[in-house]
């Protein structure tokens, strides 16, 4: 919060210009009644005035020198709906604040009903939903059902039609046969000479692939069944809130792109009611995990240290070094550390979480999976570097081939002389 800000917050704070309602039917909505006083309306009025006046021309008087009557008279409405737009946050800010609320969503403000056409108080009234109180429950109880990661024949049987279909065999057979296997596994990086081998090598790409899904969706479930078992519901207003920035971030993708929402729809080959039914179930999803992780850090006394909060904004600032809109005063400011703090907390107590619920099933898979990616990497650095090698040693091959070719063409030109000479001497002769 700026300087500015933070000031007319404070001022909003100084006396008791509110009162609190709490809904019996639900404990977690508030309802302020707030009342802006006649002065500070007066002030923020006379200043406001004095603005559009400055930008002024009128013919007949200097710029900013008409009588304040000539503007008024029919601009006061606005210039009081645009000041009290300005002025009431900080003061439902300021309630907010010295109550000691915790808003969930942004306040919603209530049918103004009698707003005064004059510089005046305003009352004003506005709900406030906090995130209800949880506990984590018990997480022993937790149970998930993991999916197999084993290729069956059906699987098997499928991708090698779906290849087919994409390598057609060369001598127009249609046949999944040997000769046929042994022509896609060059094209595709297997090694297999015959059809078995190659089977055996498409059944383990496949079951790598079903390791993937099984351990993410064994992560998603394990959270999900936490959230069950601890009672997590998220009020309707805050996943209300929610997707409509996942909206808003959408409209400005499609604007940015020069596109309508159902030009973007039709080129990519979606309906809007899907996007907005993702959109629904994600806002959810992320809320319920964050109160969830949250909640779990604080139970297990989960903590962010200086030196894991330096490291992140570290890696943070190496990431955006080349990016045109970086800008080094971020680093420093306390909003923005805080935000980084709250990532680097939600990380570390998901980690400390999966460590704590984990079934060993799973555990294996993601030791497997991760077995596998250090191999797979282990491949891919050597595969780099016999490249560079080849590429060495070819450079190599090249210049000695030049210094030999060098070498002779020196050889051509010492002897050159001497041949001319034996050829004169026999013409004399």
């Amino acid at each position: 919060m700026s300087d500015t800000k933070t000031k007319k917050t404070e001022e909003a704070k100084q006396e008791k210009y509110y009162t609190v309602t709490r809904s019996k039917e639900d404990k977690h909505k508030a309802v302020i009644s707030i009342t802006i006083p006649e002065d500070a309306v007066k002030r923020s009025y006379d200043k406001m005035i004095a603005q559009e006046m400055s930008k002024l021309n009128i013919k007949g008087f200097r710029k900013g020198t008409a009588p304040k009557e000539m503007f008024e008279n029919g601009m006061k409405p606005q210039v009081m709906a645009s000041m009290f737009d300005q002025l009431a946050p900080y003061y439902v800010q300021g309630a907010v604040m010295k109550e000691g609320l915790k808003p969930v969503a942004p306040a919603k403000y209530l049918e103004l009903k009698d707003f005064p056409n004059e510089p005046k108080a305003i009352t004003f009234e506005v709900e406030i939903i906090e995130m209800p109180d949880f506990k984590i429950g018990d997480l022993k109880k937790v149970k998930i059902e993991l999916e197999s990661p084993e290729a069956t024949k059906e699987d098997i049987q499928k991708t090698l039609e779906n290849l087919m279909q994409q390598f057609p065999a060369s001598d127009e057979s249609k046949e999944v046969n040997d000769a046929w296997a042994k022509e896609t596994a060059a094209k595709v990086g297997f090694k297999a000479e015959n059809l078995k081998d190659f089977e055996e090598e498409v059944a383990q790409v496949i079951r790598e692939q079903k390791m993937n899904y099984a351990v993410n969706k064994g992560h998603e479930d394990l959270v999900a069944k936490s959230i069950e078992a601890s009672g997590i519901v998220i009020p309707q207003e805050a996943v209300d809130f929610e997707y409509s920035q996942r909206e808003k971030q959408f409209m400005d993708q499609v604007q940015e792109l020069g596109l309508t929402v159902k030009e973007f729809c039709k080129r990519n080959n979606v309906e809007l009611k899907d996007l907005e039914a993702r959109w629904e179930t994600e806002s959810k999803n992320a809320l319920e995990s964050d109160v969830f992780l949250r909640l779990f850090a604080q139970d297990r006394k989960v903590e962010v240290t200086e030196e894991e909060l330096a490291t992140e904004i570290d890696r943070v600032r190496h990431s955006r070094a080349q990016m045109k809109d970086n800008n080094e005063a971020m680093y420093q400011n306390p909003e923005w550390v805080e935000y980084i703090r709250g990532i680097v907390l939600k990380r570390k107590s998901y980690d400390t979480f999966v460590k704590e619920v984990m079934p060993k099933e799973l555990q294996k898979l993601v030791d497997e999976l991760k077995e596998k990616q250090a191999e797979a990497q282990k491949a891919a650095i050597e595969a780099q570097v016999n490249a560079a090698a080849d590429a060495q040693n070819d450079a190599k091959e090249d210049e000695a081939t030049e210094e030999v070719k060098d070498s002779k063409d020196d050889e051509s030109k010492e002897s050159a002389p001497q041949e001319k000479s034996k050829k004169e001497s026999k013409k004399l002769e």
